[in-house]
């Protein structure tokens, strides 16, 4: 499967030689995701989804600073 650009097993031999542990000591030291893309030689969308794995929406939402709103807030009913 090659949707973008690059095979499934290319993907694979990225992220198994990368010590994902290591994304959360470098936020810790007010690293930004794009250093943390360039570091591991990533796409910043492959390490913003590895960053997210796992999360359940509302968690994704509040490390993306999106924010949640009800139907009522979107239609002015707040």
């Amino acid at each position: 499967m090659e949707t973008v650009g690059i095979n499934q097993q290319r993907i694979s031999q990225i992220t198994n030689n990368t010590n994902f542990s290591e994304i959360g000591n470098l936020l810790s030291q007010d690293r930004d995701m794009d250093y943390i893309a360039r570091h591991y030689h990533m796409d910043f969308a492959l390490i913003w989804a590895l960053r997210l794995k796992g999360k359940t929406d509302q968690e994704k939402f509040k490390e993306l600073g999106w924010g949640l709103r009800t139907c009522a807030a979107i239609r002015g009913f707040t």
